[in-house]
């Protein structure tokens, strides 16, 4: 059972999760830049690591988690609200790469690469793990 502290800053972000997920102590720090969420440095009783984005220009789309695994719980449904602004104000823009680095395992990056409609919408999101991701809009 995921149970949870959440902190946030002035401009409702999500700045701090501290959790006990399962009897596990887990301390998250998320790094926010220019609107996007940049890093999330995380600390438990048996390993720290971090996890850096960057980004591309589009708005991101409306479940933009695919990435995001702030919460740890077993079915993804915190991940899914916190995509949808549930948790506070989510990143503005798409992710184009993940890099994970920590104790005892190597440096991995995800590349993420994704096509917009004319209007500037996500429109399919292609992790460079074969997985594909089809987001469809209907904004006016």
């Amino acid at each position: 059972t995921f149970v949870g502290i959440f902190t946030y800053n002035s401009s409702n972000q999500l700045v701090a999760i501290n959790s006990v997920d399962s009897g596990y102590k887990i301390e998250r720090e998320l790094i926010y830049e220019n609107g996007n969420l940049v890093k999330v440095n995380w600390k438990s009783s048996w390993a720290t690591w971090t996890e850096a984005f960057t980004f591309t220009n589009d708005k991101a789309p409306l479940y933009n988690s695919a990435y995001l695994n702030l919460f740890g719980s077993t079915d993804g449904s915190e991940n899914l609200l916190y995509s949808q602004g549930h948790f506070g104000v989510t990143s503005k823009n798409m992710v184009k790469s993940l890099t994970i680095s920590g104790e005892n395992n190597p440096t991995k990056t995800i590349y993420y690469e994704s096509s917009v409609d004319q209007k500037g919408n996500i429109i399919e999101v292609i992790p460079s793990n074969t997985e594909i991701y089809r987001y469809n809009y209907q904004c006016n």
